[in-house]
């Protein structure tokens, strides 16, 4: 499960200082551990559609400017659809971070 969103989390983060895990937990797919900031990436069900996607959330982050940063960096990398979203997304602060980091959605998701 998440092989895909796995990739492409692994492909986003390369270069940030971190290490990306497989999580040991049911509840969790994997996590991803830089100085000051740690995300924990999880498996969430739509109940009307039954769709299932990856969402991500800061788990206790020390840095959490540099976490939120990290996770609108996953969020377009994965191409502006439900993976790598969270929950109270501003969208706003996700279209600055694409715009100064001069990068387009999807980028990361290598099919």
């Amino acid at each position: 499960m998440a092989k895909r969103e796995f990739a492409i989390a692994l492909n986003v983060l390369a270069d940030t200082g971190g290490e990306l895990t497989w999580s040991t937990h049911d509840y969790e797919a994997f996590r991803f551990v830089a100085p000051g900031v740690r995300l924990i990436f999880y498996p969430h069900t739509t109940s009307s559609t039954g769709n299932v996607s990856i969402r991500v959330r800061d788990s206790a982050s020390k840095d959490k400017a540099r976490a939120m940063h990290l996770m609108a960096l996953l969020y377009i990398g994965a191409g502006n659809n439900n993976t790598f979203s969270w929950k109270g997304i501003n969208f706003n602060s996700v279209l600055r971070v694409k715009q100064s980091a001069r990068i387009e959605y999807g980028w990361a998701d290598q099919r």
